[in-house]
């Protein structure tokens, strides 16, 4: 048995059940019904690992989140928060700075749940708590096929540099975003290749032979353009190892930032014409 303590948290107890009967044996568990309660087991237990539900109320479930991340193990700890509405409790998140949670979509499948909360368990005891919450694979293979795309169409080497949050980065004077939104039952969120516009209209110029003098909707598609290639090398080799990645559309954004309120992880690429950002947004599903 892990020596990670797991605490479920809500007013409904009957999913926590199926979870804790999924997850016992596995880590040491407890199931908590009232804010008071909770509250209580934060003053007493290091908890790694808490699976909170809203249906504390939104005043209450500030309080959790506020209480948890200042306790013992709300440090390093990490929060499974679920809610059937995420608009609604974007401001909490904004407000409450939340380093490692991962959003689950109500109602859940608690296979699925179970699964995730097992694997960041078993990363807890493999290697420490240093995860962002996607699976290294996934992540890897998007990483690789965005290298092999931007050698080919930057004419140079490319060097995948270590992945960090995008909480710790400057503004990078991006102009133009292309993005991609996942849903499966591996990853949900979304995945971005940001360009800084010197880069992009070096790129931009090389691939058309078109003079590039600002941004319009014809030149802004070469953004989505990229995705989609980086998105298709991805998918085939993700599929190979059952995945299941289907065909989606990729779009692209010249928003300021990306509105999530969820952590954002970016991998830089240095290339010869300029630094491209690849962003992935777990449960941020942008629209």
């Amino acid at each position: 048995m892990s020596n990670s303590n797991v605490v479920f948290a809500s007013t409904k107890p009957e999913f926590l059940g199926e979870l804790n009967d999924k997850i016992n044996g596995q880590a040491q568990t407890k199931i908590i019904t009232t804010a008071e309660d909770l509250l209580e087991e934060f003053q007493g237990h290091k908890i790694d690992l808490l699976y909170l539900e809203d249906s504390f109320g939104l005043d209450k479930t500030k309080e959790i989140l506020n209480a948890y991340l200042n306790s013992e193990g709300g440090k390093r700890g990490y929060i499974f928060l679920g809610s059937e509405n995420f608009q609604e409790i974007k401001p909490i998140l904004e407000e409450v700075k939340v380093q490692n949670l991962k959003a689950i979509f109500l109602p859940a499948d608690a296979t699925k749940v179970s699964s995730n909360l097992l694997n960041l368990i078993t990363e807890f005891e493999n290697k420490g708590k240093n995860s962002y919450n996607v699976d290294t694979q996934f992540m890897k293979h998007f990483i690789d096929s965005a290298v092999s795309t931007f050698e080919q169409w930057t004419q140079g080497e490319v060097k995948a540099l270590k992945p960090h949050l995008l909480s710790k980065t400057k503004d990078k004077n991006i102009g133009v975003r292309g993005k991609l939104v996942i849903e499966s039952s591996f990853f949900n969120g979304t995945f971005f290749i940001s360009f800084p516009v010197d880069t992009y209209k070096q790129i931009y110029e090389q691939m058309t032979g078109i003079p590039f003098e600002g941004f319009n909707d014809e030149n802004c598609d070469l953004a989505s353009e990229f995705v989609n290639i980086v998105y298709g090398g991805a998918k085939t080799n993700l599929n190979v190892h059952n995945y299941n990645l289907g065909m989606l559309i990729p779009t692209y954004s010249r928003a300021k930032t990306i509105d999530s309120p969820f952590d954002i992880i970016v991998i830089p690429l240095d290339t010869k014409m300029g630094p491209v950002y690849l962003k992935i947004c777990p449960d941020y599903l942008e629209k």
